[in-house]
């Protein structure tokens, strides 16, 4: 999910909460049946070949908002959406105690007029308060995001990094990640100064960091990860 796509959504949602339910639904359900529709790259599946063999298992850190590290098979339990997830729905009523809901069944369930692409039923409800939903990703200047999964997923990363051995090899792979993307970068480079001997990968970046550890490849990811699986695709094991 394109962060222009998202600017977009952050316009819809004001739109949503103050306008034009049909305006605004109509654009989130059709994106999201898109990314259900869309296949996953293989680059994503190689990757998910090559971490599940680390014996300390992985984690994932991401700033997308479309679900597809778990649709190329990660872990649930090993992801960090820290901002959010479409494929999510929270209430916009600030003063509801709803927690965020898998939207799956709503979206299907809303109604799109195919010549003006505006929604003309089934808008997505709160369960608890009734209230429109809107869904749970956090966008520029969006002050009523929802938090309480992305702390949950945030605590389960710190708690598995806890129980790591801090002289251990850490692999940080960093795929693409932009400036605007601050909290991925400073998670990844928060782990450097807790792990001595770990090193972090950068792909698609011209910007090492200046640390000696950071490996900076200006490539594509789809090329770093398809390189990474024919070199050690074929091994037994894993890196720590």
């Amino acid at each position: 999910m394109h962060y222009e796509i998202l600017a977009l959504t952050a316009a819809v949602i004001g739109v949503l909460e103050q306008l034009s339910p049909a305006l605004s639904w109509g654009f989130f359900a059709h994106i999201q049946r898109l990314v259900a529709a869309s296949d996953t790259p293989d680059s994503f599946h190689r990757l998910h070949m090559l971490v599940k063999r680390a014996p300390r298992g992985y984690f994932v850190c991401t700033a997308t908002v479309d679900g597809l590290f778990s649709r190329s098979g990660f872990r649930n339990d090993c992801i960090l959406e820290c901002d959010g997830s479409l494929g999510r729905l929270q209430c916009t009523e600030g003063a509801c105690e709803q927690t965020p809901w898998d939207g799956a069944v709503d979206y299907q369930a809303v109604e799109i007029d195919m010549f003006s692409k505006l929604a003309t039923g089934g808008f997505p409800q709160c369960p608890s308060c009734g209230r429109m939903a809107r869904p749970n990703v956090r966008l520029f200047d969006d002050t009523h995001w929802e938090q309480s999964v992305a702390r949950r997923q945030e605590e389960t990363l710190d708690s598995w990094l806890r129980e790591l051995d801090p002289s251990c090899n850490l692999v940080i792979l960093e795929t693409g990640v932009g400036d605007y993307d601050r909290f991925v970068r400073e998670k990844a480079e928060a782990m450097l100064m807790v792990f001595p001997h770990a090193t972090l990968v950068r792909m698609q970046c011209g910007d090492g960091g200046g640390d000696a550890r950071c490996i900076s490849l200006d490539l594509s990811v789809e090329e770093c990860i398809r390189d990474m699986h024919l070199e050690i695709g074929g091994s037994r094991g894993g890196s720590e």
